[in-house]
């Protein structure tokens, strides 16, 4: 029996298969080096972060208007205009329109606090005070805002005194503290 010269489609056999190999150590190689690159990427903290609780706090004082009657006394509406400083937002200014209740002394409407860049975060706000200390406790829901509060979630809780002028005009501040959901 005569050894068989190979042909051209034996040769073509033959390189298509150190072909496959070749691509397939490149492939790996690839692969190791896409998955080495996602680690140092994450490692040094340039991968987007997941957004999740973060604590949140905010202090603010400001003043508010006359107390008018929504629709009649002892039911009165006012709007707070505030300035004020808290983690995510910086340095802000906000607006808290709300009603006020003097027969059960509760208090309730939704914030807008605006960040210096304009971004808003929504904050449905209410509580009670005391009408001999004007002490006032305040619980919250964060509710979305525009920017990068957009979706945002959370609660918080607080405490502030109220001023009251001759001419039921006045000053407020509050601390408010809890968290936020920025995802």
């Amino acid at each position: 029996m005569s050894a068989r010269t190979p042909t051209v489609t034996d040769r073509f056999r033959a390189n298509d298969g150190m072909e496959r190999s070749i691509m397939k150590k490149t492939l790996r190689t690839r692969s190791s080096r896409l998955l080495g690159a996602l680690v140092l990427v994450t490692s040094l903290g340039l991968a987007p972060a997941a957004r999740a609780n973060s604590a949140f706090g905010m202090s603010y004082s400001g003043t508010f208007t006359s107390l008018k009657p929504a629709p009649a006394p002892p039911v009165f509406t006012t709007t707070d205009t505030l300035r004020g400083a808290g983690t995510q937002l910086g340095q802000f200014t906000g607006i808290y329109p709300h009603t006020l209740d003097l027969a059960t002394g509760t208090f309730s409407g939704t914030a807008t606090f605006t960040a210096a860049n304009g971004d808003k975060l929504f904050i449905v706000l209410g509580g009670t005070g005391s009408l001999t200390t004007f002490d006032i406790t305040l619980q919250g829901t964060i509710d979305g805002g525009t920017g990068r509060f957009e979706g945002a979630a959370g609660s918080v809780t607080g405490s502030g005194h109220v001023t009251l002028n001759s001419d039921n005009s006045g000053t407020v501040s509050a601390t408010l503290l809890g968290q936020i959901n920025l995802s």
